[in-house]
């Protein structure tokens, strides 16, 4: 990893890094092998339909970064930040590609279908993310620190999504490109309070369909939480209640399910919690 830092008369903050990295394969990914033999006569023989065998060959994931990120402060209570980074990852890993399994031999007897983990195409990463900071006194116990940020990320992965097809590029699956964050930590007194906002785009899953030529990726419903921490120091001596709200609004989200419309046995998004109070009290003793 590789930086370069500049910094200006005016406070501003310049930053360009690079760095790159790899991912060896884990023992479970080059080495996991699982199925099952069955035998029709005493034993003498045995026959397989199904075999996911060793791959000792896989080689590891390869990752190089470039990023731009600058620091401004607006006067004296704001800072406004800004990223933008671009990535290129080659060698990629799937636990298996149909068109390189089929029928063969394991141990020496015949299995209807094999098939391994293979290195198998490419992707590109890209995002940026603006984010802007507020922090003010108004006396040593009343300060006010927020902070808000809204994050994009996309990328093309080059793969085939069907045997036989052409290797093509289409959208990343598994992730929701576009988040943003909202949370301020309020003191005033005793008492603290601290609310989280979360947001996060339309999720993309892993399936895919056709829209037209296109190939692209289907889709989960976007989703807001909010979570809040409310605390009262010293009510007693050595003693605080809090109040904790896991997502206040009950927001009825879903995240993102890997085999989301791809097997009738699954969910097409895994439901999350549902609003949930907790209150509490801390007690500390005296050294």
């Amino acid at each position: 990893r590789a930086g370069l830092v500049l910094k200006t008369d005016r406070a501003t903050t310049l930053k360009l890094l690079y760095g790159t990295a790899y991912l060896a394969p884990s023992p479970y990914e080059a080495y996991s092998h699982y199925g099952s033999f069955y035998t029709t006569d005493g034993g003498a023989t045995y026959a397989s339909d199904y075999w996911h065998v060793p791959n000792p060959d896989l080689r590891p994931q390869q990752k190089k970064t470039l990023e731009a990120n600058v620091l401004q402060p607006l006067g004296e209570s704001f800072v406004a930040s800004a990223s933008v980074f671009h990535s290129w990852l080659t060698d990629l890993r799937l636990p298996a590609d149909p068109d390189q399994a089929g029928p063969g031999f394991y141990h020496g007897w015949p299995v209807a279908y094999i098939d391994f983990a293979v290195n198998e195409g490419s992707a590109r990463t890209y995002g940026a993310t603006l984010a802007l900071g507020f922090a003010t006194s108004f006396a040593p116990d009343r300060r006010v620190v927020a902070r808000g940020a809204i994050g994009i990320a996309d990328g093309r992965v080059l793969t085939d999504v069907a045997p036989g097809e052409v290797m093509r590029r289409i959208p990343i699956g598994g992730m929701s490109p576009v988040e943003a964050r909202v949370g301020a930590d309020i003191e005033w007194g005793r008492w603290t309070a601290a609310p989280r906002l979360a947001i996060s785009g339309r999720q993309r899953v892993l399936a895919t369909e056709l829209s037209g030529a296109n190939v692209v990726r289907k889709t989960l419903e976007g989703y807001a939480i909010l979570y809040v921490n409310i605390r009262r120091r010293h009510v007693f001596p050595n003693v605080d209640l809090f109040l904790t709200l896991d997502n206040a609004l009950d927001a009825r989200y879903r995240h993102i399910n890997v085999r989301a419309y791809t097997n009738p046995e699954e969910l097409i998004g895994a439901p999350q919690n549902p609003r949930r109070v907790t209150l509490g009290v801390e007690i500390r003793v005296p050294q």
